[in-house]
């Protein structure tokens, strides 16, 4: 399963929780310059569109 059909599967509070979580990623890499705990990060300072669709089209990793 990827990425992206297990997002389209969540229940609304399950995607709540998904967004708030990637978006304190995203927070973290602007105020750190990287993150490494985040799955879609790649290097640079933000994550490019192309990066986003990657890892919407990877497989799910369990925690």
């Amino acid at each position: 399963m990827t990425n992206y059909e297990r997002i389209k599967n969540m229940r609304i509070e399950e995607m709540a929780a998904l967004f708030d979580e990637m978006s304190g990623n995203c927070i973290d890499c602007t105020e750190e310059a990287c993150n490494y705990n985040c799955p879609i990060y790649k290097g640079g300072r933000y994550c490019d569109p192309s990066d986003i669709k990657s890892w919407l089209e990877s497989e799910v990793k369990e925690k």
